[in-house]
């Protein structure tokens, strides 16, 4: 057996990912987060989130559980035939997928569209010129020296880094003096350095292809913050109480310098930020106890799987009535589908063979493996 994605995993990995998504915002609102110890588990739970919702496959050997009510029920839905313009008939499920795809496809392509094209207006921002900037520079990367390409545009409000292969860090056109340029930098550095600009455009590509899902959306509009205080942490690591409040005044500065009016949530997460950077102390010993449980619950995730399970129906002589009176469970492990040379299906099982209806085919093709009839 492969490596496959079919119906039931893509369920599985709908219903897990919503699992730690709820989690992840239920933390947020909790506020634990702000516990030091507790963030690198809650940037590891946002990844696998994301993780979880791109890579829905059914490993081999994954332990098949059967769920007869809710699959079953959602399946005899699925595979009933509805008739378009009188013309063309179609089951409810493939006519799903087309509208899910297409709707993927197109909020793909605008997503990508939009982002490139971003992209490239930025690259055409002027290079941001000044006397002592490669000095700046050397202070902010250490001893690793690494180039940053530093634009300045005028309709930004806020600094910002983008790209996901060249990376750039944008500021607006503002005057800033040495240290506050420092900061700026020291920040949008480690959004760089923490891989937070490909969890950003990954996480927008989710919200594309799994647009009928809202806990996605709800993904997106509270990871940004967590990344915000890692960068934060990165910034002020060793540094003293006047440091910090010189930082401080920067992020409130470039909040001011915006002129727009900020929204309730902007002002809890910049009171947060405030709390965080202000309470913050080194240390050494973090707990990683968190992390090591939401990576084994991620492994399990793929270890079981919840598929739709069927009992068929025999016609049998008295002979055997005795026998076959009792209940058999069917599944991919013991049952297999055999094409007829008529076109027609049969489910070969233990028990003995059964006729599939046509209105049935589709539903069972995703749980059946086909072989040759050896008989």
């Amino acid at each position: 057996m492969i490596v496959q994605i079919n119906f039931f995993s893509t369920c599985m990995a709908v219903v897990c990912s919503s699992v730690f998504i709820l989690i992840f915002c239920f933390m947020r609102k909790s506020r634990l987060f702000l516990h030091i110890s507790s963030l690198p588990g809650m940037i590891l739970l946002c990844v696998l989130c994301i993780l979880r919702l791109l890579i829905p496959i059914e490993p081999p050997g994954a332990v098949v559980i059967s769920s007869k009510n809710i699959y079953n029920a959602i399946y005899n839905i699925a595979g009933k035939k509805i008739v378009l313009f009188n013309t063309w008939t179609i089951f409810v499920y493939d006519l799903l997928l087309i509208i899910w795809i297409s709707v993927a496809i197109g909020l793909l392509m605008f997503f990508v569209v939009n982002y490139f094209q971003f992209y490239q207006e930025i690259r055409k921002s002027d290079k941001y010129m000044r006397v002592n900037l490669e000095q700046i520079i050397n202070q902010v990367c250490g001893e690793k020296n690494e180039p940053l390409d530093i634009r300045v545009n005028d309709y930004i409000n806020f600094p910002i880094s983008c790209g996901i292969f060249r990376k750039i860090i944008v500021i607006p056109d503002q005057i800033y003096s040495d240290r506050e340029l420092y900061y700026i930098l020291k920040h949008e550095s480690a959004h760089i350095k923490n891989g937070d600009l490909l969890i950003q455009f990954l996480i927008n590509l989710l919200c594309s292809i799994y647009w009928w899902n809202p806990l996605v959306y709800m993904l997106r509009l509270n990871y940004k913050h967590y990344f915000e205080l890692r960068c934060d942490q990165t910034v002020i690591e060793n540094m003293t109480e006047d440091e910090k409040a010189e930082y401080l005044t920067v992020i409130l500065k470039s909040y001011k310098s915006s002129r727009k009016k900020m929204s309730k949530r902007e002002k809890r997460n910049l009171l947060e930020r405030f709390e965080f950077v202000k309470d913050y102390k080194e240390k050494r010993n973090v707990k990683y106890v968190g992390s090591v449980i939401l990576l084994v619950c991620f492994f399990l995730s793929y270890v079981f799987i919840f598929q739709s399970s069927y009992d068929p129906q025999y016609q049998h002589s008295n002979e055997h009535e005795q026998e076959l009176s009792e209940i058999f469970e069917v599944d991919s492990d013991n049952s297999y589908l055999i094409q007829q040379p008529n076109g027609s299906y049969i489910l070969r099982t233990p028990y003995g063979d059964v006729d599939i209806p046509e209105e049935d085919i589709k539903i069972i093709m995703d749980n059946f493996d086909f072989k040759e009839d050896l008989q």
